[in-house]
């Protein structure tokens, strides 16, 4: 059961981060194509792996008798962690050279759509918790 939930959020946060970064970087692009460095998918897979270790955290801080001051300062030196990481990952694994391009249009597309996964997913979850037997 635990696995599942924690499969679901991670599924909810690649979804939300990523679709998110597409379609900001689509929209916000002043040109027609974006460059996407190795930097680029590093910090974003730090992310998501540091915002998943909060998570997972938050909901030990949650479910533990013990010891879940411990576990909720944990989970907020993640999110900081996650948040100061990425000018850092970016600049320890840039390689300026490699680049993969992306049409702004296409960046802007798979965000938004990578978003509306997010949503469906939120609202899977909310609607089965309220299911008896939560499942």
């Amino acid at each position: 059961m635990l696995l599942r939930t924690v499969a679901r959020a991670a599924g909810v946060a690649a979804s939300a981060a990523v679709g998110t970064s597409l379609l900001l970087d689509g929209m916000l692009a002043g040109r027609d194509v974006i460059g996407y460095t190795p930097g680029d998918a590093a910090a974003l897979l730090v992310l998501l792996l540091l915002m998943l270790t909060g998570v997972l955290l938050q909901l030990a801080a949650y479910n533990a008798a013990r010891a879940n001051k411990l576990c909720g300062i944990g989970a907020g030196v993640a999110f900081a962690l996650a948040l100061v990481s990425q000018p850092v990952v970016v600049s320890l694994v840039d390689a300026p050279a490699a680049r993969l391009a992306v049409p702004a249009g296409l960046a802007t597309t798979s965000g938004f759509a990578l978003l509306v996964v997010a949503a469906v997913l939120l609202v899977r979850a909310f609607l089965r918790g309220r299911e008896p037997g939560g499942g």
